[in-house]
């Protein structure tokens, strides 16, 4: 682990600061492997997972058809056979960006791997484990993500999955 000399930054509402960051997700997407999953090769973990599920996921054939059975029957079906698996942090928040004169710093890579681009945009719009005084900083940064590289057709279906999968398996915790 190396010690980055770096500081937080009070506002994340800057709209240029919102399209740097964009910009780099969007480059990390270009990245791209044939089979799913995390850089480490470990079990899927993050806030897209259920905790109790510990299947690991070799190819793309057993990532879709993990996804599906976490989906009600007369929802739909995931399909990922056509769709590039991309490079994916799966945790972009205020708390994982250090900055400092000239540099931004993305942290905390423990759910970062190879999955449709979708599984990004489902870690922002569900915000699962976000911190609610950065839920504009969220949203803003989905836009820019979209505006540069819009979703196809399939990513968009992919994400409505991505909505029921998360829901399916949430807990509540007495």
């Amino acid at each position: 682990m190396e010690y980055i000399r770096g500081r937080r930054r009070e506002s994340m509402h800057d709209l240029a600061f919102i399209k740097t960051i964009a910009g780099v997700v969007n480059h990390m997407h270009t990245f791209t492997r044939d089979l799913p999953g995390l850089v480490n090769g470990g079990i899927y973990c993050g806030p897209l997972w259920p905790e109790d599920d510990r299947t690991p996921l070799l190819t793309k054939e057993g990532f879709e058809h993990r996804m599906n059975a976490g989906l009600t029957e007369s929802f739909g079906k995931f399909a990922v056979a056509t769709t590039p698996l991309v490079f994916t942090h799966c945790d972009i928040s205020a708390r994982n960006l250090l900055f400092d004169d000239y540099s931004i710093w993305l942290l905390d890579w423990e759910f970062a791997g190879y999955f449709p681009r979708s599984a990004e945009i489902a870690t922002l719009r569900l915000d699962v484990g976000k911190e609610c005084a950065n839920l504009d900083f969220y949203r803003d940064l989905e836009y820019a993500i979209l505006e540069e590289k819009p979703l196809a057709p399939q990513e968009s279906e992919q994400l409505e999955c991505w909505r029921e999968f998360v829901l399916n398996h949430v807990r509540a915790y007495r």
